[in-house]
Protein backbone atom coordinates (compact mmCIF):
# COMPACT_ATOMS: atom_id res chain seq x y z
CA UNK A 1 0.00 0.00 0.00
CA UNK A 2 2.77 2.26 0.95
CA UNK A 3 4.82 1.77 -2.14
CA UNK A 4 1.40 2.64 -4.33
CA UNK A 5 0.80 5.99 -2.71
CA UNK A 6 4.28 6.51 -3.50
CA UNK A 7 4.20 5.81 -7.01
CA UNK A 8 0.97 7.96 -7.15
CA UNK A 9 2.09 10.66 -5.19
CA UNK A 10 5.05 11.17 -8.18
CA UNK A 11 5.40 13.85 -10.54
CA UNK A 12 3.39 12.66 -13.54
CA UNK A 13 5.95 13.30 -15.59
CA UNK A 14 8.31 11.01 -13.66
CA UNK A 15 5.65 8.45 -13.95
CA UNK A 16 5.36 8.73 -17.84
CA UNK A 17 9.25 8.63 -18.27
CA UNK A 18 8.62 4.98 -16.16
CA UNK A 19 6.30 4.07 -19.29
CA UNK A 20 7.82 5.84 -22.48
CA UNK A 21 11.68 4.40 -23.29
CA UNK A 22 14.13 6.97 -23.89
CA UNK A 23 14.78 6.02 -27.87
CA UNK A 24 11.10 6.30 -28.40
CA UNK A 25 10.91 9.94 -26.45
CA UNK A 26 13.96 11.47 -28.57
CA UNK A 27 12.92 10.00 -31.80
CA UNK A 28 9.17 11.92 -31.27
CA UNK A 29 11.48 14.91 -30.37
CA UNK A 30 13.40 14.34 -33.25
CA UNK A 31 10.65 13.75 -35.82
CA UNK A 32 8.70 16.76 -34.36
CA UNK A 33 11.65 19.01 -34.88
CA UNK A 34 12.08 18.18 -38.59
CA UNK A 35 8.55 18.43 -39.19
CA UNK A 36 8.47 21.99 -38.00
CA UNK A 37 11.68 22.51 -39.96
CA UNK A 38 9.48 20.77 -43.21
CA UNK A 39 6.56 23.21 -42.46
CA UNK A 40 8.81 26.48 -41.96
CA UNK A 41 10.20 25.95 -44.88
CA UNK A 42 6.87 25.17 -46.87
CA UNK A 43 5.74 27.88 -44.92
CA UNK A 44 8.75 30.18 -46.80
CA UNK A 45 8.13 29.21 -50.42
CA UNK A 46 4.22 29.86 -49.74
CA UNK A 47 4.51 33.44 -48.60
CA UNK A 48 5.49 36.03 -50.82
CA UNK A 49 5.81 38.55 -47.50
CA UNK A 50 9.93 38.98 -47.01
CA UNK A 51 9.58 39.30 -43.14
CA UNK A 52 7.52 36.32 -43.22
CA UNK A 53 10.40 34.03 -45.68
CA UNK A 54 13.15 35.51 -43.06
CA UNK A 55 11.87 34.16 -40.15
CA UNK A 56 10.87 30.61 -41.39
CA UNK A 57 14.13 30.32 -42.64
CA UNK A 58 15.55 31.47 -39.64
CA UNK A 59 13.36 28.87 -37.79
CA UNK A 60 14.21 26.01 -40.32
CA UNK A 61 18.07 27.14 -39.94
CA UNK A 62 17.80 26.61 -36.03
CA UNK A 63 15.39 23.83 -35.73
CA UNK A 64 18.11 21.88 -38.33
CA UNK A 65 20.96 23.01 -36.30
CA UNK A 66 19.38 21.33 -33.07
CA UNK A 67 19.31 17.87 -34.76
CA UNK A 68 23.46 17.97 -34.52
CA UNK A 69 24.81 15.94 -32.03
CA UNK A 70 26.13 17.68 -29.26
CA UNK A 71 27.36 16.54 -25.69
CA UNK A 72 24.63 16.12 -23.35
CA UNK A 73 25.48 18.96 -21.16
CA UNK A 74 24.42 21.43 -23.84
CA UNK A 75 22.04 19.61 -25.12
CA UNK A 76 19.44 18.61 -22.80
CA UNK A 77 19.29 22.50 -23.09
CA UNK A 78 19.22 23.10 -26.91
CA UNK A 79 16.69 20.32 -27.61
CA UNK A 80 13.61 21.31 -25.42
CA UNK A 81 14.81 25.33 -26.79
CA UNK A 82 14.01 24.25 -29.84
CA UNK A 83 10.80 22.70 -29.62
CA UNK A 84 9.83 25.98 -27.48
CA UNK A 85 10.41 27.45 -30.86
CA UNK A 86 8.34 25.91 -32.51
CA UNK A 87 5.79 26.26 -30.40
CA UNK A 88 6.04 29.92 -30.10
CA UNK A 89 7.12 30.42 -33.84
CA UNK A 90 3.26 28.51 -34.77
CA UNK A 91 1.35 30.78 -32.89
CA UNK A 92 2.93 33.68 -34.52
CA UNK A 93 2.35 31.62 -38.13
CA UNK A 94 -1.02 30.32 -36.70
CA UNK A 95 -3.03 31.90 -39.56
CA UNK A 96 -0.12 31.28 -42.90
CA UNK A 97 -0.72 28.55 -44.35
CA UNK A 98 0.57 25.57 -42.62
CA UNK A 99 1.88 27.84 -39.92
CA UNK A 100 -0.95 26.55 -36.99
CA UNK A 101 0.90 22.65 -37.37
CA UNK A 102 3.70 23.90 -35.82
CA UNK A 103 1.76 24.66 -32.76
CA UNK A 104 0.89 20.97 -32.08
CA UNK A 105 4.04 19.85 -33.13
CA UNK A 106 6.18 21.78 -30.98
CA UNK A 107 3.79 20.95 -28.11
CA UNK A 108 4.24 17.36 -28.73
CA UNK A 109 7.97 17.46 -28.94
CA UNK A 110 8.22 19.71 -26.20
CA UNK A 111 6.28 17.14 -24.26
CA UNK A 112 8.74 14.11 -25.58
CA UNK A 113 11.62 16.64 -24.57
CA UNK A 114 10.01 16.50 -20.84
CA UNK A 115 9.95 12.56 -20.26
CA UNK A 116 13.22 12.13 -21.95
CA UNK A 117 15.21 10.74 -19.21
CA UNK A 118 18.07 12.77 -18.79
CA UNK A 119 21.29 12.38 -16.51
CA UNK A 120 20.67 15.56 -14.34
CA UNK A 121 16.95 15.81 -12.88
CA UNK A 122 15.93 18.97 -13.81
CA UNK A 123 13.32 18.19 -16.05
CA UNK A 124 11.11 21.25 -15.04
CA UNK A 125 14.05 23.65 -14.60
CA UNK A 126 15.01 23.06 -18.04
CA UNK A 127 11.39 22.87 -19.56
CA UNK A 128 10.69 26.31 -18.09
CA UNK A 129 13.81 27.74 -18.85
CA UNK A 130 13.02 26.56 -22.95
CA UNK A 131 9.85 28.03 -22.60
CA UNK A 132 11.13 31.32 -21.70
CA UNK A 133 13.57 31.54 -23.64
CA UNK A 134 12.34 30.18 -26.21
CA UNK A 135 9.35 32.87 -26.18
CA UNK A 136 11.53 35.84 -25.21
CA UNK A 137 13.97 35.22 -28.41
CA UNK A 138 10.81 34.18 -31.09
CA UNK A 139 9.33 37.84 -30.32
CA UNK A 140 12.90 39.18 -30.21
CA UNK A 141 13.60 37.75 -33.54
CA UNK A 142 10.42 38.63 -34.81
CA UNK A 143 11.02 42.65 -33.60
CA UNK A 144 14.76 42.45 -35.04
CA UNK A 145 13.24 41.37 -38.89
CA UNK A 146 10.35 43.61 -38.85
CA UNK A 147 12.85 45.87 -38.06
CA UNK A 148 15.39 44.91 -40.73
CA UNK A 149 13.64 43.42 -43.12
CA UNK A 150 11.72 45.53 -46.29
CA UNK A 151 8.67 44.50 -47.52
Amino acid sequence: MTEQLQLLSRNPLERTRDVVTSGVARAASLTGRVAAAAIAISVAFDQSYDRTQVFTVALAVVLLASLVPIPERVGAWTSPFACALVLFAGAMLFNVGAGWALVPLGAAAGAAEAVTPRTPSRVFVRAIAAVVVGCGVTVAAVAVIALLVEG
